[in-house]
């Protein structure tokens, strides 16, 4: 008997058990969400059933985990709070599956939030929002192949005066309500051509990396090593709690002087350098004695390390590789280490030189994202920090997977115009916003056309930095709250998800009322039309 069973269907909307009178609203966000995801096509993709074996207890089933995931990310809540929320709100209670409402206790242990995020790691969230943004895509070119066949069925129907601008076909993955600004006419730059056996390149892509700040006080050497020779004296109680023999002394730790002098070193205003090396030396030592004293207790058993358990063991390595890069910085005088630690309790995070006025140094993961047709992908996201320009060519592949063609234009930052990049787009006639090289023409038109073409680029490349300002201030993108490397990485690619999904609402809300706009149109140009009619030919007296 296998612990994992896939509910089947969409149960039906269900609130016969609310304790008081209660009137649903089948047009709630949440059921209109729910009736969007796909969700047996999205749990089949995932391998959710393959992380179960079949002894055990029953499992919860994919739609609760990756509902409690959306429901956190969209309204930015703890682990605590969202499961307070998934059981005070029949809506929610409707979105995860649940076919009747029920509050008498809690849906599961706040604790599975942290088994849901690492069962549904990044790189399989990336691929379920690729498959809600095909079914999104097939959606709208059914949505355009009706508006053909009701054209052609009922042109009488059509106002008089009508719109004659040509419709992007439907191939084009573009905007709606945005075009595509075309290459510059006379080619003042070198004109591009795809190569060969490529398809024709379609549509825009959109590029820009931003940096999401981890949930860590702002760091410093002094607080490190602080932090480091707590968490050795710690261990070191543990390991001789366990080897320590009746009658012997514990090493010494002088864990309380050396507490006094670390206090006394931060709550200084402005501590000077030499004040400040004088400290970090202090604090270093201490350090290194709980190591020595660490090891030269583990080296008496024949277990060693093994005597440790993963936690414990994470401890001693991190605090070994934290001694080793502040000596090295100390002796040689110098603020920079490959892969420098900044938190001890965090020891993935890496400082992200940014460069902003606001932030010239952000703690966190750095990533890369790319925006097509509206809909936000993550190219990469990496706690290490990195040149986004190299991944140029990755993500325009990316694009290619998903198109079958490249992009005709991609909108990025002037990080992304090396002359490799350039020499790329070049030949697979790709045109790569912003200023071309060399001098400008001297012909007035031709100038004026570019600069026409790189204010709409310009322009577009404006919808990146909406949607980084959207997730940063209302879905939490500018505090990552998961402590593991692994599960911080799915609460970034869950942000980006639940942003996507919000807006494949807001475009269908919009459909509506645009198909509702222009019905009402059209009756008034008949009623219209008819009045006019009546008016002009009256009907004879018999």
């Amino acid at each position: 008997m296998d612990v994992y069973k896939s509910p089947v269907g969409q149960p039906k909307l269900k609130f016969e058990n609310i304790p008081f009178e209660f009137t649903p609203d089948p047009n709630n966000r949440w059921i209109r969400l729910a009736d969007l995801v796909p969700w047996e096509e999205l749990e089949l993709l995932s391998g959710y059933r393959n992380h179960f074996g079949s002894t055990g207890n029953p499992a919860l089933p994919f739609r609760v985990a990756f509902g409690a995931l959306l429901v956190q990310a969209g309204l930015r809540l703890t682990d605590e709070e969202t499961v307070e929320q998934i059981r005070e709100n029949p809506y929610i209670q409707y979105f995860l599956g649940f076919e009747g409402y029920r509050s008498e206790k809690r849906p599961f242990d706040p604790s599975m939030m942290v088994y849901f995020r690492k069962r549904l790691d990044a790189e399989t969230l990336k691929a379920l929002d690729l498959r809600i943004f095909e079914r999104r895509r097939e959606a709208e070119e059914a949505a355009k192949k009706e508006d053909c066949v009701s054209s052609v069925t009922e042109p009488e129907s059509a106002p008089v005066g009508g719109n004659d601008e040509e419709t992007p076909p439907s191939g084009n993955p573009e905007t709606p309500g945005r075009r595509s600004a075309p290459a510059p006419k006379g080619n003042p730059q070198e004109p591009p051509s795809p190569a060969k056996g490529d398809a024709e390149p379609k549509g825009t892509l959109i590029l820009d990396a931003t940096c999401a700040p981890a949930d860590i006080t702002y760091p410093t050497d002094l607080k490190l090593l602080s932090a480091a020779r707590a968490a050795t004296e710690k261990l070191l109680d543990t390991v001789w709690a366990i080897l320590g023999k009746p009658g012997e002394k514990k090493p010494r730790t002088y864990r309380r002087i050396a507490a006094r002098c670390a206090t006394i070193a931060c709550k200084q205003r402005n501590i000077g350098g030499k004040k400040l090396r004088s400290a970090l030396k202090k604090q270093l030592s201490y350090l290194a004695r709980n190591l020595n004293s660490i090891e030269s207790l583990l080296a008496a058993t024949s277990l060693g390390e093994n005597l440790l358990n993963d936690r414990e063991r994470k401890t001693l390595e991190t605090a070994r590789e934290v001694h080793r890069q502040q000596k090295h910085m100390l002796d040689t005088r110098t603020h920079r280490a490959a892969e420098r630690i900044v938190n001890f309790a965090q020891p993935h995070v890496r400082p992200i030189v940014r460069g902003k006025a606001g932030a010239k140094v952000e703690f966190g993961a750095k990533i890369l994202v790319a925006i097509e047709n509206g809909h936000t992908f993550v190219v990469r996201s990496s706690w290490e920090n990195f040149n986004e320009s190299t991944l140029f060519v990755e993500a325009c592949g990316q694009y290619r997977e998903r198109n079958g063609c490249r992009p005709e234009v991609v909108c990025a930052d002037m990080i992304f115009r090396t002359r490799a990049n350039l020499a790329w787009c070049r030949e697979r006639g790709i045109r790569l916003s912003g200023p071309g090289l060399g001098r400008p023409p001297l012909d007035e038109g031709k100038l004026e056309e570019r600069k026409r073409v790189e204010r709409e680029d310009a322009a577009k490349r404006n919808e990146v930095e909406g949607k980084f300002g959207e997730g940063k201030r209302k879905y939490g993108l500018d505090r990552i709250r998961g402590k593991l490397p692994e599960t911080s990485d799915s609460i970034i690619i869950l942000q980006f998800i639940i942003m996507n999904l919000w807006r494949m609402l807001r475009d269908i809300l919009s459909f509506f009322l645009e198909s509702a706009q222009k019905v009402v149109l059209v009756i008034s140009c008949s009623i219209v039309i008819h009045s006019l009619s009546t008016s002009a030919f009256p009907k004879q007296r018999s």
